[in-house]
């Protein structure tokens, strides 16, 4: 592609000092401007100036103000630079200005404050120039072949840009381990296969951490790695060199289960819950609910895979599935597997309740309010947020049912919280959270004082019991 078009054109305002003066008082006044005339660079696009000598607005007094028009029949995008020549040809002043679009028949225009009016007025500057003491403007137009093209040079464009090679050397001492001799100082053994895999010690700190504790003392001996195949143990260490997933975008529907991370997602989950990548866990348990992959032969054992490993928002989604396909489900393996375990059971029927709770606080709820008088579909979430015996942490948190879990991440991850963890950890730290947050400073020492006492008093009665 050829280089910008550049062309310098020389705009000339004679008797500057006395433009737009006003005839009572002889003075410039703000807001008055002054048209050069047109101009044309050597690809023929026309060009005008208009200058403001007293500023545009009150607030510009004093400064001398210029403007850029494009008075062709085409927009325009271009770089400008408006310079100032003294007499003696040296540059007084030169205002840059970045690419911009200069649509046509002048409806915008590229400029800005130039220099002050005194300045340019004060003859020991030099600056007017001739008998006529004009004020000589150059203005650099760096045009562009077309609009679309700013758009490409805002990008990059189609210049050759290159990227920080960081990432991609990080991959390519995994990828490319013969290349890389000498300077893997760990390996690590699957199953007892022949092969081995180079990695890193420093990597796997930063982003494995518990991978790296099981071979930080390793010597020159492979480490053996059980209970995890082979290619989830690459998908692992793929994704602690800076790999991303899935590798193609998108994921086909037609066929989403010849993508490594939804086939293998479980135990993709179960490696990163072992070596401490919290990330990639999240990242995996998030596909598997963003591609829908619940069915009713396999809920009973993502649910149960959801809650032995804490992925709360896997668990919640098959919560949501079970109850959807309860007829199908109830005599199922799911509500045998679900009678030994007390807890789930549970949980399932107040995941139930909360289902219409959640649709009446969204405005689909029945007539009448589900946890206080009144009728309409504001009579629960009414009763409760206006009953003046709440407790202190009902004021300042939503009910349970009031936030699902990607909410409670999205606010835990903008306060730096931890995301991972139960549905029940999410809300506990974002409970304390806003309890700290909405706790008035005044309070503070008379809480101390508060908890102090009762601690003291806790302790005489434990020591009372033990005697």
């Amino acid at each position: 592609m050829p280089p910008p078009t550049i062309s310098t054109l020389i705009f000339k305002f004679d008797h500057f000092a006395s433009l737009g003066n006003n005839i009572d008082n002889y003075s410039t006044p703000t807001g008055h401007r002054i048209l050069s005339d047109l101009k044309s660079d050597i690809d023929g696009n026309l060009w005008r100036v208009a200058m403001y000598p007293n500023g545009e607005r009150a607030v510009d007094s004093g400064i001398v103000q210029l403007c850029l028009y494009n008075k062709g029949d085409t927009n325009l995008v271009a770089a400008v630079s408006f310079v100032v020549r003294g007499s003696t040809g040296r540059v007084y002043y030169e205002k840059p200005m970045a690419m911009g679009l200069l649509r046509a028949r002048g409806k915008s225009g590229r400029g800005g404050n130039i220099i002050e009016r005194r300045k340019i007025l004060d003859r020991a500057h030099e600056i007017l120039v001739g008998e006529h003491q004009s004020l000589v403007v150059e203005v650099v137009i760096q045009v562009c072949d077309d609009v679309e093209m700013y758009e490409w040079v805002s990008n990059g464009g189609h210049y050759y840009t290159p990227r920080n090679p960081c990432l991609n050397n990080l991959q390519k001492l995994l990828l490319q381990p013969d290349n890389n001799e000498g300077l893997a100082d760990v390996h690590f053994q699957i199953n007892d296969e022949e092969e081995v895999i180079p990695a890193h010690k420093l990597i796997l700190k930063m982003n494995a951490p518990e991978l790296y504790l099981l071979c930080q003392d390793a010597d020159t001996t492979p480490i053996p790695i059980t209970g995890i195949s082979a290619q989830v143990f690459e998908i692992v260490l793929w994704y602690a060199y800076g790999g991303t997933f899935p590798k193609r975008e998108p994921i086909k529907a037609s066929s989403p289960e010849k993508e490594p991370i939804l086939k293998l997602g479980l135990e993709i989950i179960e490696a990163a819950d072992r070596y401490g990548m919290v990330e990639l866990k999240l990242l995996v348990e998030t596909y598997l609910v963003a591609y829908r992959v619940m069915r009713k032969h396999n809920v009973a054992d993502m649910l149960l895979f959801a809650d032995a490993k804490n992925c709360a928002l896997l668990k919640e989604y098959a919560f949501a599935y079970a109850i959807s396909r309860s007829r199908d489900i109830i005599n199922s393996e799911l509500s045998a597997k679900l009678k030994e375990s007390n807890s789930l059971l549970q949980e399932l029927f107040v995941a139930a309740a909360e289902i219409p709770e959640r649709r009446a606080s969204m405005g689909g709820g029945s007539a009448g309010g589900a946890t206080g008088g009144g009728g309409g579909n504001n009579g629960g979430s009414n009763s409760h947020c206006g009953n003046s015996n709440d407790s202190d942490e009902d004021l300042v948190f939503h009910r349970r049912s009031s936030m699902c879990v990607n909410e409670l991440r999205i606010e835990l991850s903008e306060n730096d919280l931890e995301v991972d963890g139960s549905k029940e950890m999410l809300e506990s730290r974002l409970q304390q959270m806003r309890l700290q947050q909405y706790t008035p400073r005044s309070s503070v020492s008379t809480q101390s004082s508060s908890s102090s006492i009762a601690f003291s008093l806790e302790t005489q009665e434990s020591d009372r019991r033990f005697r």
